[in-house]
């Protein structure tokens, strides 16, 4: 057995590991300020240090330069410090706590919310805003009106595998009876 001085992680590793911590500093300020919101509540001045600074980081992460990444992820965290400060000095409004933010595979900006009407007030220029009882209402009606056997598979899964997600959903085919036997 190796003792822990004789253990290195790979240059991959470490910056796998600077930036599961970037990804956590900065979902942290996302979930209090909207997604891609803070940049612009603040001056023009500190929004551009913190545009810069990103640029670095990326263009560190082309290179693989590993000591590069980890230098630039930890700026980058101190970045968002700054702007949510930034933020709170001028009193800027923060999204509803109970809004989840999301931007889908295709790109659509979509804000899930307890409260309509003060998720409006922050002005989300882009974002469909869909309350949880819309979403409710949407999933009601799936199941008793549009595919109930689909809806109760999910129900079922969702009940015997504790933490099941869905990744991804599909149509189902058509069913063609008038197609050519293939035997």
């Amino acid at each position: 057995m190796k003792n822990s001085a004789e253990i290195k992680i790979t240059d991959s590793e470490q910056i796998k590991l600077a930036l599961e911590r970037l990804d956590e500093v900065a979902t942290r300020y996302e979930k209090k300020w909207g997604v891609d919101r803070l940049i612009n509540l603040v001056e023009q001045h500190l929004a551009e240090r913190f545009q810069e600074q990103l640029e670095l980081l990326n263009s560190a992460l082309e290179r693989h330069a590993v000591l590069d990444v980890i230098s630039h992820a930890d700026a980058l965290a101190r970045g968002w410090a700054a702007l949510d400060a930034a933020a709170e000095s001028q009193g800027s409004p923060q999204i509803d706590a109970a809004a989840w933010e999301v931007v889908t595979p295709a790109g659509r900006k979509i804000a899930f919310v307890s409260d309509v009407r003060a998720y409006k007030k922050l002005h989300r220029d882009g974002w469909e805003i869909w309350s949880a009882q819309e979403v409710a209402n949407i999933i009601d009606k799936f199941h008793s009106e549009i595919d109930w056997k689909a809806s109760e598979a999910l129900r079922q899964t969702k009940k015997l595998f504790a933490g099941a997600e869905i990744t991804r959903v599909r149509p189902n085919a058509p069913v063609e009876l008038n197609d050519e036997i293939p035997f």
